[in-house]
């Protein structure tokens, strides 16, 4: 008599919609230890051309080989249902758009804390080789997919979609993400003036550069990193984990709910997908950094902002 075979998903509950990709948090039994995961289902215009298809599946191969400690990774793609999923690791945490909803803007030092570390993942990212002469890009960066993790240290999620797009579009859509961050709105056309918003000049001129607004031109990640780094101070993961903490509280609110529906689906253990505790991305890091043979060293950030109140705006 045939032994039927567990399913190897077991979805837990939804999450926020990245665009047209449809998300849910799942646990993947497929392997000796169950573990979580994120099932992000391919959009049936994507299925339904050819070439779209194509870039997909050749992206999700690149982010694969994509490791980098400000990167969720991507464990690859799955039919499920009749259609097709691209599997990423589970990351606890919050994801930014949800803190700027709460929270409004975020203090400049946590911003620029939270964009140097999606930096140095999208420019891990631009090293890589995806095939048909590119290089993997993520092409869709926006505060919905950047996660704030439990330690403070952010994560950009959604790598390997087969975007249209280049590696400047990446570096203006991280220097967006900062301008949100830092006004509380996205930038406009032209984009809003960051001083208005007590942005200090130095630092509204770098994302100005960032966004490629006149009379500048997007560069890449390193470079965007160097300039808010010499913009003023950069607060270390642990003021972020703390600021995080005061505006969306551990155990509230969605963030509560989906904590304690994982710890459900787990058997009660709920600690099943561990956070490596070191996730400092320091400019340094040749993640961020130019891809020539003998790039320039990048300055470390300024010392963070001692017995600061993280709360504080």
């Amino acid at each position: 008599m045939p032994v039927s075979r567990p399913e190897r998903f077991t979805v837990v509950a939804p999450l926020p919609t990245h665009g047209e990709w449809r998300r849910v948090l799942a646990i993947d039994r497929s392997g000796a230890d169950a573990h979580a995961v994120v099932l992000a289902h391919v959009p049936h215009a994507v299925l339904d051309d050819p070439a779209r298809l194509a870039a997909l599946v050749r992206d999700v191969e690149a982010a694969g080989r994509l490791h980098h400690p400000s990167a969720v990774p991507v464990l690859g793609t799955q039919t499920l249902d009749d259609g097709l999923v691209v599997v990423e690791t589970h990351r606890p945490g919050t994801n930014l758009r949800a803190l700027l909803d709460a929270g409004g803007r975020l203090p400049p030092d946590v911003a620029v804390r939270v964009a140097i570390d999606a930096c140095g993942a999208v420019g891990r990212a631009h090293t890589l080789d995806a095939g048909d002469g590119k290089k993997l890009v993520h092409g869709a960066i926006r505060p919905e997919r950047i996660l704030v993790g439990e330690d403070g240290g952010a994560l950009v999620m959604g790598f390997g979609t087969g975007a249209p797009a280049e590696p400047a579009d990446d570096v203006r859509a991280l220097a967006a993400v900062l301008h949100e961050c830092l006004a509380g709105e996205p930038p406009g056309s032209p984009p809003s003036s960051l001083e208005e918003a007590g942005v200090s000049s130095v630092l509204a001129a770098a994302v100005a550069r960032g966004l490629g607004a006149a009379p500048y031109a997007p560069s890449s990640p390193a470079a965007l990193v160097e300039a808010v780094v010499a913009a003023g101070t950069v607060a270390s993961h642990s003021d972020v984990a703390a600021y995080v903490d005061a505006i969306l509280p551990p155990g509230e609110g969605a963030r509560g709910e989906l904590s304690r529906a994982l710890a459900a689906a787990m058997g009660g253990g709920g600690d099943a997908e561990e956070i490596s505790p070191d996730y400092i991305v320091e400019p340094t890091d040749p993640a961020v950094r130019p891809a020539e043979p003998t790039p320039e060293p990048m300055p470390r950030p300024p010392s963070t902002r001692p017995g600061a109140d993280p709360a504080g705006v």
